[in-house]
């Protein structure tokens, strides 16, 4: 079976590890697998393929930032991707972010209207259900049932100085539903019940959750606390790849605050701009070695809080559990959905209250073992479930083509 994935980036952040464990799935299962992405560095491989550059990139950028029209610049990249569509002809067509300053969407998605195939399209944000935002629920809007105007976020990812939201969401309306045979996917229920009313609702999909390597991430020996001083009280653990307003750091902050000399708070992940005023029971650090230093961090903590405030279904979380670390995490998108794997509390938005409470409770519990269910964390299990619907959408297609 030929495979042709698509998105933002290759290999690193959530989307681009995702696509590369799939592609590796894939070549170990003897199915010709190949990526197209946007952005980065291009591994040393014939069947991984940059169809942007850097130039391409930062016009895609500053068009954005002027005129709201992201996703409809980078008209050389997707012609780039359509030749390698066209010299492939994939027997099926594997989307993630289709934003990123990589793709104009409205030129793809003519030509797939002309050239039908099989789509899998995962969903990973809301960009493809609204005129503009990535996520929604934190500021509890709800224009993109209906039709987007006068975005509310129009100063955040994909930011801009102009509100294009009702023009973008109508276009998209256009052009999703006028290309036929697209199975969507969704990590998390949460944000598939967001499709099923949108301008995607008609479209089929599945719930495939996100994997994670659990032969890296596994309970470790750790020398963690030592190396950090942490020799008595509890640990908290707080790990995002970028730390913002939306990934809740104040939050995380005030629980050290709170903490006081009871035990430390460990920050994992970068801080743009200067690092905001901290107790001295934190202590940061802008990232990890390798994926395996994470994972004894994990290991050494008591306690792993997430207090995200948009979220679809967050691997950290996993990765925690995993470890054998409990979870707090705010009920926000999918991440009380991760908890079904593995001990934890889910408390409100914002509530320090209940989230210092249920990380004192959790923090006090023995070592939690290796999960039971961890084979259903695992990027095996993700990426079988994958190849079991490319299989399904391509005999769905043949018998189409027989009828």
């Amino acid at each position: 079976m030929r495979v042709l994935q698509v998105n933002s980036v290759y290999g690193r952040g959530s989307t681009g590890r995702i696509a590369q464990n799939i592609h590796g799935y894939l070549l170990r299962h003897g199915e010709d697998s190949m990526v197209a992405f946007g952005r980065g560095e291009r591994p040393d491989a014939d069947n991984i393929v940059r169809i942007a550059n850097p130039a391409s990139v930062g016009i895609h950028v500053a068009g954005t930032r002027i005129t709201d029209r992201h996703g409809f610049f980078s008209r050389a990249a997707t012609a780039n991707l359509i030749q390698l569509i066209e010299a492939r002809r994939p027997d099926v067509l594997h989307f993630h972010n289709l934003h990123g300053y990589y793709l104009h969407v409205g030129a793809l998605f003519e030509y797939l209207a002309i050239h039908p195939m099989p789509i899998v399209w995962t969903l990973h944000d809301c960009w493809p259900l609204t005129g503009h935002c990535t996520f929604f629920d934190r500021v509890g809007c709800s224009r993109w049932e209906s039709e987007c105007f006068e975005c509310p976020l129009k100063n955040e990812y994909p930011s801009s100085l102009s509100d294009q939201s009702t023009r973008n969401f109508r276009d998209k309306r256009r052009l999703f539903g006028a290309v036929e045979s697209m199975t969507l996917v969704t990590p998390s229920r949460w944000l598939a019940s967001l499709v099923s009313r949108s301008i995607l609702g008609s479209r089929p999909l599945h719930v495939i959750p996100n994997g994670i390597d659990t032969a890296v991430f596994q309970p470790r020996a750790s020398s963690f606390r030592v190396d950090a001083a942490i020799d008595q009280g509890v640990m908290v653990l707080g790990v995002a790849n970028i730390w913002d307003a939306r990934k809740g750091l104040r939050d995380l902050l005030e629980v050290a605050e709170r903490l006081d000399s009871k035990g430390k708070v460990v920050i994992v992940g970068a801080i743009p701009g200067a690092k905001p005023p901290a107790p001295p029971n934190v202590v940061f650090i802008s990232q990890t070695a390798s994926a395996r230093d994470l994972a004894e961090v994990y290991s050494a903590a008591d306690v792993f809080f997430n207090p995200t405030y948009e979220d679809n279904f967050p691997t950290t979380n996993l990765e925690a559990i995993a470890c054998g670390t409990p979870v707090v995490t705010y009920a926000t998108g999918g991440s009380p959905e991760t908890l079904a794997l593995g001990s934890g509390a889910v408390v409100g938005q914002g509530d320090i209250d209940a989230a210092m409470s249920a990380l004192l409770v959790l923090a006090q519990e023995e070592t939690l073992e290796k999960p039971g269910s961890a084979s259903s964390l695992d990027l095996e299990s993700m990426s079988r479930r994958y190849l079991d619907l490319y299989t399904s959408v391509v005999s769905e297609g043949d018998s189409v083509a027989r009828d």
